[in-house]
């Protein structure tokens, strides 16, 4: 994480995850930015500094692409972890909606996922 930091890829990669036109790569990127950020408090400074939140939240409200909306939840929830700023960012961005959106969504992974991030937000430490 520290690595992309130093070579500027930070923002081209939530550029990707933003707008590439190949959902294949905005997968890929929020991927990429779900592992770098989780449990990394500088890599998550790094990539909300860039708005991966937004990025993340609205794939998550809007993709039509089951697999984009799959990789946004773990792209949120890696940047929420632990920051509760972040996780303020995520319900004004209207996050809580959004996850509201992917538990209707089909398929059982992302369910899943979005249970898990639930799980964390509801936790009395996450949002205050």
């Amino acid at each position: 994480a520290i690595a992309l930091e130093h070579l500027d890829a930070v923002a081209p990669i939530v550029r990707l995850a933003r707008e590439h036109e190949d959902t294949e790569v905005q997968s890929r990127a929020l991927d990429l930015v779900a592992t770098a950020a989780q449990n990394n408090p500088r890599a998550q400074r790094a990539f909300q500094s860039h708005n991966s939140l937004t990025v993340a939240v609205n794939h998550m409200k809007t993709a039509s692409d089951a697999n984009v909306r799959l990789k946004a939840v773990p792209a949120a929830s890696s940047l929420v972890r632990d920051q509760p700023a972040h996780a303020g960012v995520l319900e004004q961005l209207g996050g809580l909606e959004a996850l509201a959106v992917c538990m209707r969504a089909p398929g059982e992974r992302v369910r899943v996922k979005t249970m898990h991030l639930l799980k964390y937000l509801l936790d009395e430490t996450a949002l205050k």
